[in-house]
């Protein structure tokens, strides 16, 4: 069946080379043929044509890629093919390029060809006759690369090995840590060192709150029980946090391999205690919330009896999480701490479970905030007055005495019940203000960390979903071309600033999570130092 000539649209890849009928095979598109080139990599190839380096592949690639997909063609018939040359020609150049893109497999295959494409009068191209294919030396590596060691120059072809937290293509790999490179240069120097006071500030304030309800958890009502469970949450973060003063064992082992679970048996216990303190902490934050709500919109305290149980349920959840994730060898640096690493899309099972366990807890406290607010802008006394007002303005307009009086009669019985239902209702908010100062503390600290929960995990979550949700996503590849092309690493994050968070960004993330045991000894410290007082009294 023949096939068919049509004209090459303008503005296409091989537009600059094209301009005849070409022949299209039936059933076949140019639309096809023009994405069969994009699937090549045609776009990050074309983005080096800049650089002096590779304008000699990328023009010979195209060349060899556009004749071949696009015979000239006249009546339906092929007319003229490309140059057996092309084909030499483009696995010499481009050998180097795509060696240190890992791509040798996708250098053309030169094979045996047919007359009319040896033919230098009839063939498309530059045709030079055969030309031996030489292989050059390795490429240097550009930009911010460094030098893969396990790379064999004399067997360029050999497999490279797959080695935990390397992330190797070619004789070429990242630094660590990779997302560092994303970043300008210098940007995250010494962040870790600037935060690491207020970590250290906050475990103290945890374990003075510690200490101090330990000498007064007798004297502890429902729900501030459950202050201490949250406040050890807090604790064993800012402890495990410690271990980021290793950092060739949490963050970097050398100067390509990033920490992960398989390298570094710190990074994996790190991991562990930290997936596991997080969800201790949230589940804490989400329980208190909960009972305090339940105490104080429905006087309800039936979790005061299941404390315990509501205990063994947090643990468990906190350890099948962790286990879990350790189970899939997920847990890898941050480039702050080893937990997981952008791009990993087991990370979603981090991030999912805890953002439903802390709905309910700031959904809780808001609900109760607002019912207090209610509570107090209906109080008693407005309702009470104006009923006292309908009450004496119906007897005052009426002139009979008789139903003057049985007003009056009813009136004194209506008062009584109201002033009955205002004593409740006072008695009421009595109960109400003496939950409130002695959970408010609590539940302000419960709605901040909430509030430092929620952006911590809104970052890293929109991090992650940067990295993973699209399939190589454009400014990977713009950012990878940048690289080839030997551009600084300054310049090159130029291209992933409209994508990722602000350095900036996530240095206020570390610094409020580093710093949330302090928020809680602040708003607990004269609690705290007045339980002190009283045991040294009594002493």
């Amino acid at each position: 069946m023949p096939g068919s000539c049509e004209a090459y649209p303008p503005n296409a890849y091989c537009s600059s080379l094209i301009q005849y009928p070409v022949y299209l095979p039936p059933n076949e598109s140019i639309a096809a043929a023009e994405a069969s080139l994009k699937n090549q990599g045609i776009d990050l190839l074309l983005k080096l044509n800049s650089t002096k380096e590779y304008s000699a592949c990328v023009q010979s690639f195209l060349e060899y890629s556009c004749y071949s997909l696009y015979p000239a063609c006249i009546g339906g018939e092929i007319t003229q093919t490309g140059c057996a040359a092309n084909c030499d020609r483009t696995a010499t150049l481009c050998y180097s390029l795509f060696l240190m893109a890992g791509k040798l497999d996708a250098l053309p295959k030169c094979g045996p060809v047919s007359i009319d494409s040896l033919n230098a009068n009839t063939c498309l191209g530059t045709a030079k006759g055969k030309e031996e294919t030489t292989l050059p030396s390795a490429p240097s590596c550009p930009s911010i690369l460094l030098p893969n060691p396990n790379f064999n120059a004399s067997n360029p072809t050999a497999p490279l090995p797959e080695i935990s937290g390397q992330r190797c293509t070619g004789p070429c790999c990242l630094p660590c840590p990779t997302v560092y490179q994303f970043y300008p240069n210098g940007r995250f120097n010494g962040l870790y060192e600037s935060v690491r006071p207020l970590g250290i500030m906050s475990a103290l304030g945890c374990l003075i709150l510690l200490a101090s309800h330990a000498l007064s958890v007798k004297d502890i009502e429902y729900p501030g029980t459950m202050m201490a469970q949250f406040v050890f949450g807090a604790l064993l973060c800012h402890v495990v946090s410690f271990a980021n003063n290793a950092p060739s064992l949490v963050v970097c082992r050398d100067a390509i391999t990033e920490a992960t679970q398989q390298n570094s048996s710190l990074c994996l216990s790190q991991g562990i205690l930290f997936v596991f303190a997080t969800y201790y902490t949230v589940a804490y934050a989400c329980a208190f919330s909960v009972a305090l709500h339940f105490l104080v919109v429905h006087s309800n305290m039936k979790l005061a009896n299941h404390q315990w149980a509501l205990f063994a349920s947090i643990v468990s959840v906190g350890v099948a999480a962790s286990a879990t994730f350790a189970g899939l060898g997920q847990y890898r640096t941050t480039g702050f701490t080893c937990i997981f690493s952008p791009g990993n899309a087991a990370t979603w099972l981090i991030f999912v479970p805890l953002g439903l366990i802390s709905l309910p807890s700031l959904s809780m406290n808001v609900w109760t905030v607002a019912y207090i607010l209610k509570v107090h802008w209906l109080a008693p006394s407005g309702p009470i007055r104006q009923n006292r007002l309908i009450v004496d303005g119906s007897e005052g307009k009426s002139g009979d005495s008789s139903f003057s009086a049985s007003v009056r009669a009813s009136s004194v019985g209506l008062e009584t019940g109201r002033v009955g239902a205002a004593k409740a209702a006072k008695a009421a908010l009595r109960k109400m203000a003496g939950t409130l100062k002695a959970s408010g503390r609590s539940m302000g600290l419960t709605i901040v960390f909430d509030i430092i929960f929620c952006v911590n995990w809104s970052v890293y979550l929109y991090l992650n979903f940067v990295f993973t949700t699209v399939p190589s996503p454009k400014w990977q590849k713009e950012w990878q071309a940048c690289v080839a092309t030997g551009a600084s690493q300054s310049e090159c994050a130029k291209i992933t600033q409209a994508y990722l968070p602000p350095a900036e960004t996530l240095f206020a993330v570390e610094a409020l999570m580093e710093s949330l045991g302090l928020m809680f000894f602040i708003v607990l410290c004269p609690k705290a130092f007045h339980v002190f007082r009283q045991h040294l009294t009594r002493q």
